[in-house]
């Protein structure tokens, strides 16, 4: 969240952080056409557009394509190649470019060659491929870093220029995490010690977006993510304002106005495909386009943008038809806005005072006469995409030092974490100035945990100190004891019947007695059943077989005289 510092309130004239009408909408483009811009911005990066106030040294930049077999999808229409080539022609004499290809490994394709060498850089870009297997980012860089180390010049900007739309992938997951680690821990610390930045760009959500946006926090470069049209033109002018801070003309409505102090004015236009002309109107109404070009005009024209540069345009309004999308013209001049905003991250709840001032070979503008009716504006984009703008003064007030000096100034509090883009606008009846600055704004680390101190170590207790144990006194003698009275004690009153114990459970032991005494005592019954048995029938069977007895009525009478005989 922003807010005006307190005492500023009521200077405050476009306050837009509620207005969805300001925040950048897609057009509809594919990821690739968004790659073509990331690209582009790179190109003018890094292209020649500084005056004789801020002479170039050259640079040297390795490209780092990514080849995996995935891009054919994600890049169709292999516009990488292409922007590698546009990057490759805007640069001047004196630049320096290597390419390198990697999916599974880093392939040098060419070393750090010079850019008036076109054809050789234009077939190192062609031979990269779309036919690796795996996403290996550890040796991608490392290449890089090491084509930097063995070719790279002393006094000269360094960059890497890494896109892919992987994550770190070998085919082995334990592999993958120790090459993240490595690459963590060793390589980004080593390119950040060289002053090397490292540019990521991301072709889709799918890739590790994490850890690209670590390698370019690391080593002071930017991220960006080319997955969404939405996200288009804030990669291309990241990449491009951040990497050169250009001199810029704002653009509304397809139109702009240059005077009198430009030497040169580069444009870049966007279109819906291939099949659209863009037109260059200047103020006299004249027309220019590709296969019609004025005298000493620069026209490169891609499927998805123009990049037109135009020597001394004629002062006066020009327009940019045809054009869909946004537009950007970038100027040489000795007329310059300057600020003292950089690009160092910014605590957390802070108030900063922007400053701006028009600068003329690097000196600050003072006359009243130019001054009078310029308007210095500051927008500040919030990382959600909530825009706020706020005028700066040059009236002692609202923060500034010293009226009449030059310096326009303002203070800007920041509330919320992230990513911020802020553009400085100056506008004049005869000319108008932007540039753009790139800025995170951070929380403070947690604190860590205080631990609690150990207990001091307890101290030996002394030894006792042994005193001589003190002699008891004699005893006295005990008085007579009296004699007890007895007590008459009633007795208590009758305890209320027990409940009969319960059965106390029986033991296996006892079950098993049981069961066997059980069994003996009724086979004892049958076997005593069975021996009466057996006898009485035995009488009867002798009883039956004896030969003097006629019927078996008057056996009985025989033996009873038999026995009274005996």
């Amino acid at each position: 969240m922003l807010q005006r510092a307190a005492g500023a309130e009521g200077t405050d004239v476009m306050n837009h952080r509620e207005r969805p009408a300001d925040r950048e909408h897609g057009s509809g483009w594919d990821v690739a056409r968004s790659l073509a811009w990331i690209v582009l911005g790179l190109t003018c990066a890094f292209a020649t557009m500084a005056g004789p106030a801020a002479p170039q040294r050259g640079i040297d930049a390795v490209l780092v394509l990514d080849s995996s077999g995935s891009m054919r999808h994600n890049d169709p229409l292999r516009l990488r190649v292409p922007a590698a080539k546009l990057f490759i022609s805007l640069l001047s004499k004196g630049d320096r470019v290597g390419v390198i290809s990697f999916s599974g490994a880093g392939w040098p394709v060419l070393g750090l060659t010079a850019v008036t060498h076109q054809q050789r850089l234009f077939h190192a870009v062609d031979k990269v491929s779309s036919r690796g297997a795996y996403t290996n980012l550890y040796a991608a860089l490392d290449k890089a870093h090491q084509m930097l180390d063995r070719e790279g010049r002393a006094g000269v900007r360094r960059y890497i220029i890494l896109m892919s739309d992987g994550q770190m992938d070998v085919g082995d997951t334990k592999r993958d995490q120790a090459l993240t680690q490595q690459l963590l821990d060793q390589e980004l610390p080593a390119l950040a010690k060289d002053h090397i930045q490292v540019y990521t760009i991301a072709f889709t959500r799918a890739s590790d977006v994490k850890l690209l946006e670590k390698i370019a926090r690391a080593t002071h470069g930017l991220f960006r993510l080319a997955a969404l049209d939405k996200d288009l033109h804030g990669v291309f002018t990241t990449l491009f304002e951040s990497a050169k801070a250009p001199e810029m003309l704002p653009i509304q409505g397809g139109e702009f106005v240059a005077d009198g102090s430009i030497q040169e004015v580069t444009i870049v236009a966007s279109k819906q495909d291939r099949k659209v002309t863009i037109y260059l109107q200047a103020p006299d109404g004249t027309r220019y386009s590709e296969s019609q070009k004025g005298a000493g005009m620069r026209w490169f024209a891609s499927d998805r943008f123009d990049m037109i540069t135009v020597p001394k345009p004629q002062p006066g309004k020009w327009k940019i038809l045809s054009s869909q999308g946004q537009n950007k013209a970038y100027i040489v001049t000795n007329l310059s806005l300057a600020t003292n905003v950089g690009e160092k991250d910014l605590p957390l709840n802070s108030s900063e005072q922007i400053e701006a001032w028009l600068a003329k070979d690097k000196t600050v503008v003072t006359q009243p006469e130019v001054l009078r009716d310029t308007h210095f504006l500051v927008e500040i984009q919030r990382p959600d995409g909530i825009l706020s703008r706020f005028t700066l003064f040059d009236n002692g007030q609202f923060g500034d030092a010293k009226p009449g000096d030059g310096i326009f100034t303002t203070q800007v509090q920041f509330y919320k974490p992230g990513a911020y883009t802020l553009r400085l606008i100056a506008m004049a009846p005869t000319f108008e100035r932007e540039i753009t600055r790139y800025f995170h704004v951070t929380a403070p680390p947690p604190a860590p945990a205080v631990e609690p101190a150990p207990p001091p170590p307890a101290k030996p207790a002394p030894p006792p100190v042994s005193t001589p144990k003190p002699v008891p006194p004699p005893p006295k003698p005990a008085p007579p004891t009296p004699k007890p009275v007895p007590k008459v004690v009633s007795p208590p009153p009758p305890s209320p019947p027990l409940p009969p114990p319960a059965p106390a459970p029986m033991s296996v032991g006892r079950l098993l007695e049981v069961f066997v005494l059980g069994n003996l005592v009724v086979f004892g019954l049958i076997g005593a059943g069975f021996l009466v048995w057996r006898r009485l029938h035995r009488k009867s069977g002798a009883a039956g077989a004896d030969p003097g007895a006629g019927t078996p009525e008057k056996a009985p009478a025989s033996r009873k005289g038999e026995g009274k005989s005996r």
